[in-house]
């Protein structure tokens, strides 16, 4: 399978497929209300403070807690791959020449800045550094500290790219075709020394499809979501790598249709994972790979948490009509508030992430 190809397809299902609520939050600047019921008001109440980043057209800066707009930033071209530290959001754009660079946008100003000079799709915030990856073949490592980025080749013989990190370490699914068939599976890229750990096989002879996989970092290990199926409907099989060892359990059905756009993350000890088909977001202990009861969220799509320690909500994109919504969703109980912008500025949303205080 080419990366090439498997991201243009992706890029054209998500401009087809994804949908998701947004109750009207008015259409003016930063810091206008919106609320459920009107362009009044706040959308929730409670839960984490931090930041919401939006992209719907324009970039929305979101308060986590109250749901207010905080600032709306118009951009000249479409952003993808939201990442976000406590200090700025990270995103990839189209420059005016039609070359895709990385930006920035700090708490003190709207300002764009070019922070990496090249295309990269960004995945993850990990040990004070923005992560991605280009072309399925080399990482990137941007460290905002010393704004520089460092690109590493990923070992021979493998396609990768990154889903998630500890303070340490960056995770990669990866898959390795041989004349045998295709293997998908885990590799560990320490944050320190900048070596890649061996290729760890989750599983042998699978489809191409496979490389949708998912694998989420958390204390109680790494939960490693298998995709197998379609492009539109298939099935998550959870199992658990012991992040020391990266030795890898035996694996769980997850209950519900999912699709190779699903996406997961953790509070805490759990991993929730989006079922766009089934209309659902169903938790996981990682510890016992045990599922949950599910989360009715209708056609889920992007999903952060707020909070990652404990307790914090989680911010999924739903649809249950012709418009996206942002839901906060609380994780015990599954009531959930929403969000939404005018329909005729952002009737989609491409991407989001969350930010701590």
């Amino acid at each position: 399978m080419a990366g090439g190809s498997w991201w243009y397809k992706r890029a054209m299902r998500t401009l087809a497929t994804v949908a998701s609520l947004f109750l009207a939050l008015g259409c003016g600047g930063g810091g206008e209300g919106g609320g459920t019921g009107g362009s009044g008001g706040t959308a929730w109440s409670g839960g984490p403070s931090g930041h919401v980043y939006v992209y719907a057209g324009p970039l929305y800066d979101i308060d986590a807690r109250d749901g207010r707009i905080l600032r709306r930033i118009t951009l000249d071209r479409g952003a993808s791959g939201l990442q976000a530290t406590s200090m700025a959001v990270y995103f990839k754009k189209f420059n005016a020449a039609g070359m895709a660079r990385v930006y920035s946008i700090g708490l003190g100003s709207d300002a764009l800045t070019e922070v990496i000079a090249q295309s990269a799709n960004l995945r993850t915030v990990g040990g004070g550094r923005v992560l991605g990856d280009r072309n399925s073949s080399v990482l990137v490592v941007y460290n905002p500290a010393t704004n520089t980025a460092a690109e590493i080749p990923v070992p021979l013989g493998l396609q990768c790219e990154g889903r998630s990190a500890s303070d340490t370490a960056y995770y990669l699914v990866c898959v390795r075709t041989t004349v045998a068939g295709t293997d998908v599976g885990l590799v560990a890229f320490d944050l320190g020394t900048m070596q890649f750990s061996p290729f760890v096989v989750v599983k042998s002879r699978v489809g191409a499809i496979s490389f949708t996989s998912n694998a989420t970092y958390t204390p109680a290990g790494i939960l490693f979501g298998l995709y197998e199926g379609g492009a539109s409907r298939g099935t998550r099989t959870a199992y658990r790598i012991d992040p020391g060892t990266m030795a890898v359990s035996a694996g769980v059905a997850v209950p519900g249709v999912s699709d190779d756009l699903d996406e997961q993350v953790a509070i805490g000890g759990k991993v929730y994972l989006t079922m766009y088909p089934a209309n659902q977001v169903v938790p996981v202990d990682v510890a016992t790979l045990a599922a949950g009861g599910p989360i009715a969220v209708a056609k889920p799509r992007h999903i952060v948490a707020g909070g990652a320690a404990g307790g914090g909500a989680l911010f999924v994109v739903t649809n249950a009509g012709t418009d996206d919504a942002l839901a906060k969703v609380d994780p015990a109980s599954g009531a959930m508030a929403l969000r939404t912008f005018p329909p005729l500025e952002a009737s989609k949303i491409d991407s989001m992430a969350f930010s701590p205080p």
